[in-house]
């Protein structure tokens, strides 16, 4: 036996890492002899490792630390963004807020970062979705959304948003309109009044439009 297998077999018994060297062996690869280490993890797993590749540390245990390692950045990520995972109404409402706000190219970009609508800083660093989900709590039902209140032109902030209903939202922008624009729809609905008989229900669409706009019925 040469001094180098010798040497080899010296590593028995020693530990390297989280593995525990039961048996060294010698391997034929490709045009030469490789020194194998059978070893036994200290999570019980039992498995051939080369010998240089625990010496050089570049190995120390059977993958489980690797995975140990993963899911430690997992849950740190998942710490950061207040233990959610992608998917739940409340994330997905945080990620389409900023991407509305903060993404040129999303489809309604002109309608809120186009327009000036900002996310506050609160909300947008690096632990902005479980700042987010501390100031809003959970949405109270699934007919709840994302709702910028009481200025429904004004920047997503705690002071500025709630959960909200599809009327809710509706009553909100329903301040957006004054006076002068319900007399206008009014002027608009007589005047189609007079150029034909209306049916039943295309008054009652014009009605049920200005009372919950105006608070005004449209018949006479």
């Amino acid at each position: 036996m040469s001094n180098h297998k010798r040497h080899a077999f010296k590593y028995k018994g020693k530990r390297f890492g989280r593995l525990f060297i039961l048996k060294i062996f010698y391997k034929r690869v490709v045009d030469r002899n490789l020194a194998y280490a059978k070893c036994r993890c200290e999570c019980g797993v039992v498995k051939s490792i080369v010998l240089q590749a625990l010496k050089s540390k570049k190995v120390i245990s059977c993958g489980c630390f690797r995975s140990e390692a993963a899911s430690k950045r997992l849950k740190t990520h998942e710490e950061s963004v207040g233990g959610e995972s992608k998917g739940t109404p409340e994330y997905n409402a945080w990620v389409n807020m900023l991407q509305r706000c903060r993404n040129k190219k999303h489809p309604q970009y002109k309608d809120y970062g186009g327009r000036g609508i900002k996310v506050c800083k609160r909300w947008y660093s690096k632990f902005g979705f479980k700042n987010f989900l501390k100031d809003m709590k959970r949405r109270p039902s699934d007919e709840h959304s994302l709702d910028r209140y009481p200025d429904n032109d004004g920047d997503y902030e705690p002071d500025n948003c709630r959960w909200a209903t599809r009327d809710q939202q509706l009553n909100n922008q329903r301040s957006k309109l004054n006076k002068k624009d319900g007399k206008m729809l009014l002027r608009i609905f007589k005047r189609l009044k007079a150029f034909r008989d209306l049916r039943d229900d295309e008054i009652e669409l014009y009605d049920k439009l200005l009372l919950r706009w105006f608070g005004r019925s449209a018949i006479i």
